[in-house]
């Protein structure tokens, strides 16, 4: 398997003699960075396999993207690397997952051995590795997507979350909450409101809480888009569909999927434009044609129920 590895050094001709031991150990070098913030930019961006960071890309950065990569369980390996033997940060970037830890300079065969190791570990989460790859690919995608769009490749991507089998640490889990940080990400961005509860506990509350940020996004880019006048006719048109379906079983998520919006965002702005919840409006035009109904002569009470 060929490894694609991220380069974190802050020195350039150090990460030159180190990427040229790479390419000569049958590996690529994804990319390359200087600091903390270039790495975790390389990392949203390319998804390496592994990341070879120097301990002092300044000093503590190396162990801070150690830390950031164990704590979000990115399916990603990494190398430490230093000028000096220190064991307290031996122990640390072990207890951060780190697969091997080289001494510099170092030599052709020590960056191969850790290639090797790093390999073995790559192997377990190459699945995960892909999904992730996903999610990052969902997000770069993001404004170029219908809300209906939208709302379909979420569901799908969180069902292959869900259903991954993943590691023993529960990789599905992981991924999910790596989708509601990149929401979180795109909404403070954009100003928005971030929900700040706590990480659910179980896999349907995960999901629930991804799908509520997404829905903070649909929300205001889709009013944006449109404006009050088109969004006015867009649910008089669903109003016309339930007087003329109003003997179906119709369900909020149908509307909500038939109308290009979240269940959320059509249940809000329905009422607001309706005076009415969803359930309400439904039930009140059924029991005006049941009244209706009920004067006809030839039918029967049980008839009309």
């Amino acid at each position: 398997m060929m490894l694609q590895v991220l380069l974190v050094d802050h020195n350039p001709s150090e990460r030159k003699k180190i990427a040229d031991m790479i390419g000569v150990c049958g590996h690529t070098v994804a990319g390359e960075a200087g600091n903390f913030g270039e790495a975790l930019a390389w990392i949203e961006r390319g998804w390496p396999t592994v990341v070879m960071t120097d301990l002092t890309v300044p000093h503590p950065e190396g162990l801070r993207l150690a830390r950031y990569v164990h704590e979000q369980r990115l399916p990603i390996v990494t190398v430490m690397l230093s000028t000096y033997a220190d064991f307290g940060a031996v122990r640390q970037a072990m207890r951060y997952g780190a697969s091997d830890y080289l001494i510099k300079p170092v030599k052709r065969e020590d960056v191969q051995r850790a290639l090797e190791r790093a390999e073995r570990s790559v192997h377990y989460f190459c699945s995960a590795h892909q999904k992730l790859a996903g999610v990052q690919s969902f997000f770069t995608r993001l404004e170029r997507m219908t809300p209906s769009e939208l709302l379909k490749e979420q569901h799908e991507l969180i069902q292959s979350l869900l259903l991954s089998q993943g590691d023993a640490h529960g990789m599905h889990m992981d991924g999910l909450r790596f989708f509601a940080v990149k929401w979180r990400q795109v909404l403070g961005a954009s100003a928005l409101p971030v929900c700040t509860s706590p990480w659910p506990d179980t896999d349907h509350d995960r999901a629930a809480y991804v799908s509520q940020l997404a829905e903070v996004w649909i929300a205001h880019t889709y009013t944006s888009s449109l404006g009050n006048r088109n969004v006015k006719l867009l649910f008089k048109m669903a109003c016309d569909y339930i007087h003329e379906n109003y003997r179906k079983d119709i369900t909020l998520p149908d509307m909500s999927r038939r109308f290009g919006m979240s269940d959320s965002y059509f249940s809000t702005q329905f009422k607001r434009w309706t005076g009415y919840s969803f359930v309400q409006y439904v039930n009140r035009i059924r029991i005006q044609k049941a009244k209706e109904l009920l004067l006809e002569p030839d039918l029967k009470i049980y008839e009309v129920a």
